[in-house]
């Protein structure tokens, strides 16, 4: 990965209210994870990497029946028989590169806490960072830092995702989002990583709340997209 290019990692909180595809699509280099797609809200260009957990993983490279994926995903986790199929049309047709990282890049996270001597409970405690971040970790590693878009800052925010809305008690049997969403907010404070658009909130004209102070160069970006003023 080149440190001159740009590059941004896609969250699945659902804007109704705000097109963030130009905002994506204007980065060099994109991140999305599991079932998020090209065109589902975050952007319209093939993802540089699709990183998927271990289950997703698996199944698709055992290829299971299209009514395999609809029995695990539709009643359990909230998804539709149509986004399963575009997510594997997509995965066949648009073939992004695929990515898996055992246990989420958690110990990897561990040691970058260690190293910028980051005080958070995920130093210590045996908690499975969600696909979402494992990428974040990879990027932090390489001293390259990363835009996020459509990650919450909040819980509360959690039942605005996508993808997860009836499965927000299954997964935390193994992560910890709240521990998650105050991680983001912190290693955005200490400047590695810049969580500015995950602030943005689902209004026709860009607001944000007030839960961490937006960038510069986030605010600079978003007047050449959108004509925000500030």
């Amino acid at each position: 990965m080149k440190k001159n290019k740009s590059f941004i990692c896609c969250g699945s909180r659902r804007y109704d209210n705000l097109d963030l595809d130009k905002l994506v699509d204007s980065f060099d280099f994109i991140i999305r994870h599991n079932m998020l797609t090209s065109d589902s809200g975050y952007g319209k260009k093939t993802s540089s990497v699709q990183v998927i957990n271990a289950h997703i993983n698996t199944f698709y490279n055992q290829k299971i029946s299209n009514q395999e994926w609809f029995d695990i995903y539709c009643d359990e986790y909230g998804l539709s028989e149509a986004h399963i199929l575009k997510f594997l049309d997509y995965m066949d047709n648009e073939k992004p590169e695929i990515v898996h990282f055992p246990d989420n890049n958690t110990a990897l996270m561990q040691s970058i806490l260690h190293k910028y001597d980051i005080d958070h409970p995920f130093r210590t405690e045996q908690t499975l960072l969600k696909t979402g971040l494992s990428f974040v970790f990879k990027f932090v590693s390489e001293e390259i830092k990363p835009f996020l878009v459509g990650y919450s800052l909040s819980p509360s925010n959690l039942g605005e995702h996508v993808f997860n809305t009836k499965a927000i008690e299954k997964l935390n049997q193994c992560h910890k989002d709240d521990l998650e969403c105050d991680l983001i907010i912190k290693m955005h404070e200490l400047k590695l990583i810049d969580a500015s658009f995950c602030a943005i909130e689902d209004c026709e004209k860009i607001k944000f709340n007030n839960l961490i102070e937006p960038t510069e160069e986030s605010i600079k970006i978003l007047e050449n997209i959108y004509e925000y003023s500030a």
